[in-house]
């Protein structure tokens, strides 16, 4: 049993031959949970010990600026899937108890099964699920986002920390598999999507800034975001933050080339060789069909927009959704080291404090 996101899941993996008492022991826990206090006392404790760690982490820190930037402080989306220390000290076992009744439900369930027995005796061996009663339910909507005119820099302190942990980040489209965020990932590949992509080669193997630098679109199924994200040595952060914008602004405006272009189709295409050889990842596809609507045969499609695409649209692409005046800038390290160089970068900065949400305009 496990959470992340928009889904709660079950995932079930054993011989064949021991299906039927496996999924005894599934419908067990399923319709009948223990949920006792000791279990609950010493999971929250556990999950609290790992907040209190990531606390003093500065890439957490800086992946919870991001979404607190991205979607601000009033929308569940901001808040990580594990939960805040506030959040989860508050949360009892009636709630838990609580949420299962209500959200435990078949309302919006679906069934993936990758296995060698024929459809009929599957069902039949998953005859049991018919007896799973629930309410359906709804979410409420999403808030207002936060609006950005122009580039600022939100610093977190993290004092004594030896490198800067870097986001640079504009809300974008949700996921597609055909549209507009499929291509857009096709696009960003020689930028930032490859050990060889131009942000890589020019922060880590010219100027030795980093070990690894990347760029990517992010898409869920409402939400979507660009980020291109580093870790830079502490004595270059600024310089380093300089020519990522630099390469974004470069690609927007040159464009991609051809070799890069050849470069991206032989890379995808031979990503997926290998993609389905395995059960899970059969059954992954299957919960991706069914979670986004999608056609079974879309990777043909896919197929088809990769070894077609042409400089054209991936030039049209990169202008119309590396929106460079409109990202926003999240930076984790040491204030006393690299505040300096960050006012270099004549950009407004504010003050990012995660764990109270509160900020403070340094320039």
């Amino acid at each position: 049993f496990s959470t992340a996101g928009r889904y709660s899941q079950v995932y079930v993996s054993t011989l064949t031959k021991h299906l039927d008492e496996t999924l005894a022991l599934l419908k067990e826990k399923l319709f009948n949970p223990a949920f006792t206090q000791e279990d609950f006392d010493r999971m929250k404790e556990r999950v609290v010990q790992g907040l209190q760690q990531q606390a003093k982490t500065p890439s957490s820190l800086a992946r919870r600026a991001r979404d607190l930037v991205l979607f601000g402080e009033e929308n569940r989306v901001s808040l990580p899937d594990e939960g805040t220390l506030q959040t989860v000290q508050n949360i009892t076992l009636e709630d838990v108890k609580t949420f299962y009744v209500n959200y435990y439900s078949p309302d919006k369930a679906s069934i993936v099964v990758v296995g060698n027995l024929l459809k009929k005796d599957m069902v039949n061996t998953l005859d049991f699920i018919g007896q799973w009663k629930g309410n359906t339910y709804e979410f409420a909507d999403y808030s207002d986002f936060p609006k950005y005119e122009e580039n600022q820099i939100f610093l977190v302190d993290s004092p004594e920390a030896v490198q800067s942990v870097v986001f640079i980040v504009d809300r974008s489209l949700p996921f597609d598999a055909t549209g507009d965020h499929f291509k857009s990932r096709l696009m960003n590949f020689p930028l930032g999507g490859a050990f060889n992509s131009r942000i890589n080669l020019n922060l880590r193997e010219d100027k030795g800034y980093t070990y690894g630098a990347n760029s990517g679109f992010v898409g869920g199924k409402t939400l979507g975001w660009f980020e291109a994200s580093t870790d830079l040595t502490a004595a270059n952060t600024g310089e380093g933050i300089a020519e990522i914008l630099k390469e974004i602004n470069r690609y927007r405006t040159e464009g991609v080339t051809e070799e890069e272009i050849a470069f991206m189709r032989n890379a995808f295409t031979l990503s997926d060789a290998l993609e389905f050889e395995t059960p899970t990842s059969k059954a992954r596809f299957l919960r991706q069909l069914l979670s986004y609507g999608l056609d079974k045969g879309y990777r043909e499609e896919q197929l088809a927009i990769i070894n077609n695409i042409d400089k054209k649209t991936m030039d049209t692409l990169a202008k119309q959704y590396l929106n460079l005046d409109k990202m926003q800038i999240i930076v984790v390290g040491d204030k006393a080291k690299i505040l300096p160089q960050l006012n270099a970068l004549s950009m407004p900065i504010i003050e990012l404090s995660v764990e109270s949400n509160t900020r403070e305009t340094l320039n």
